[in-house]
């Protein structure tokens, strides 16, 4: 009984329906009542919406590349909005028919419509976003890819099977400003690690080579960099590198002593102000950055085995000087070496080869650059060097010899016996004795009479034998006396009438040829 009544009322509930879904404006109110429903599920979905967003927040920091399609997700979930609203606004129109059958459960016409209406909704959007969510992931590193990344190191190798020098790589430089420092990179990678890569750099046309070691690069593994200081960069260069492993293996080279990498120097180009209308004192004026200084040398073209060398010149400069030197060596030789020049003031310099070097022929040259590296001002050149010729002393020349020209004979004059000056020193050693002697009896007489003198005046006798013995004394000293003074007279005399012969050696032709000849000259 009940469940009859209960069929009455749910056929008696669907009759204004059935009316309702006749009539005209069915589709019309059917939508407008399947609104709250729409409304609920937008609502859910910017909820949703707002929660992805959130939580996507942090990893926009992490990958930029994903930008792009989140901002896309909006857009999509619009269009999927727009195209599931026609959807639901049909639903009705499908549900009709099936509606109409009276003999249908009154649960199913209003069940219909939910259970159509989530599959037409849901299925689009979810795919869409997850697609496009897990798209950008593979691209954030194709961003990256703009900067290459470091090459991979190669496999090692056994020490005992590694014989190979490490491979190098390095783009040359051929223009470099003046003056100013440049920076050289080069690759180098071995098996078995490098041990160094070195810079060798020379003056262009120059014999010896200047090292620089290069720095490794501390992230890019293989890299190498050297700065060649702003002091070389003055004239044109050549340059070579080489390298070697941890085993010694090597070197490897870019460029090679024999072949180097040319670098040209280039000037500074100095670019004048364009001339602005003012006033006729104001002028731009263009200073040369450096001048080479200028060299005054008298060349030094002869010299002795074993004795100093000395170099003296003058050196002037608008802009000073630096570096003086003398570049010297053996003839024959092919490297220089190098003697620097020191300042005596007054623009003058100078230098000493020692002793020890000059042993045999030399050359040299003088140079010298200005204070901001122009240069070199030279005397003489590498290829045009003077010559010092380096010969024995000549032996001294033997003293009273005249120089003249031509050769001359010196003779010496032939001894004359002189008997007058001979008689003359025997009256003078005579005198010399008898004066002695005369001295010895003064003396002996005055002994005598200081004896007397003595007996008569303390002993109180006279003893005339001492008084007779100091006058004899007396007698003879007084004798001895007058004799060596005649003699000295008579000896005076002869000395100067006989004067002594000069044995004084003259050249042949001067007079008095007669003589015996000393040598000649």
């Amino acid at each position: 009984m009940q469940v009859i009544l209960l069929l009455a009322a749910a056929a008696t509930a669907l009759l204004p329906v059935k009316s309702a879904l006749a009539a005209p404006e069915a589709p019309a109110l059917l939508a407008q009542a399947d609104k709250p429903a729409a409304k609920k599920k937008k609502k859910k979905k910017a909820t949703k919406k707002a929660e992805e967003k959130k939580a996507e927040e942090p990893k926009k920091e992490e990958a930029p590349a994903e930008k792009p399609a989140e901002e896309a997700k909006p857009a999509e979930e619009a269009k999927a909005a727009e195209e599931a609203k026609p959807a639901e606004e049909a639903k009705p129109a499908e549900a009709k028919p099936a509606e109409a059958h009276p003999d249908a459960p009154p649960e199913a016409p209003p069940a219909a419509p939910a259970t159509e209406a989530k599959p037409a909704e849901a299925p689009p959007a979810p795919p869409t976003i997850i697609h496009k969510k897990d798209e950008p992931a593979p691209e954030a590193p194709a961003a990256e890819a703009k900067k290459p990344a470091p090459p991979a190191p190669p496999a090692p190798v056994p020490p005992d099977q590694d014989n190979d020098p490490p491979t190098i790589a390095h783009t040359a430089v051929a223009h470099a400003p003046k003056n100013k420092p440049l920076r050289l990179e080069a690759h180098a990678i071995d098996p078995n690690g490098v041990f160094q890569v070195v810079f060798w750099v020379r003056r262009a046309g120059g014999l010896d080579y200047i090292p620089l070691k290069f720095s490794a690069d501390k992230i890019t593994m293989g890299q190498y960099a050297v700065e060649v200081p702003s002091a070389l960069m003055t004239v044109d260069l050549e340059y070579y590198i080489e390298a070697y492993d941890n085993l010694g293996n090597g070197p490897s080279r870019s460029g090679a002593p024999e072949r180097p990498l040319p670098i040209k120097i280039d000037e500074p180009i100095v670019i004048a102000k364009p001339k602005e209308p003012e006033p006729e004192e104001k002028k731009t004026i263009v200073i040369p950055k450096g001048e080479p200084p200028a060299i005054t040398h008298p060349a030094v073209t002869k010299s002795y085995r074993g004795k100093n060398i000395e170099f003296n010149a003058t050196l002037k400069g608008p802009t000073g000087v630096s570096s003086p030197s003398v570049k010297f060596r053996y003839k024959g030789e092919k490297d220089w070496r190098t003697l620097p020049m020191g300042d005596v003031g007054s623009d003058e310099y100078t230098a000493t080869i020692p002793a020890g070097l000059a042993t045999r022929d030399l050359q040299y040259y003088l140079e010298a650059y200005d204070t901001t590296g122009a240069g070199p001002g030279r005397s003489g050149g590498p290829d045009v060097p003077y010559h010092i010729k380096i010969e024995d002393e000549p032996p001294p020349k033997p003293v009273g010899v005249a120089a003249g020209p031509g050769p001359k004979k010196m003779i010496i004059p032939t001894f004359k016996p002189n008997p007058g000056r001979a008689i003359g020193y025997t009256f003078l050693a005579g005198a010399l004795g008898f004066l002695a002697f005369g001295g010895g009896e003064a003396y002996a007489g005055w002994q005598a009479n200081e004896n007397y003198r003595f007996t008569f005046k303390y002993e109180g006798r006279d003893d005339p034998s001492l008084l007779a013995r100091a006058n004899n004394y007396s007698k003879r000293a007084k004798t001895f006396a007058f004799i060596g003074l005649g003699a000295a007279v008579v000896a005076t005399v002869l000395l100067i009438v006989f004067p002594e012969q000069d044995m004084t050696p003259r050249p042949a032709g001067s007079g008095g040829d007669d003589g015996v000849t000393l040598f000649r000259f």
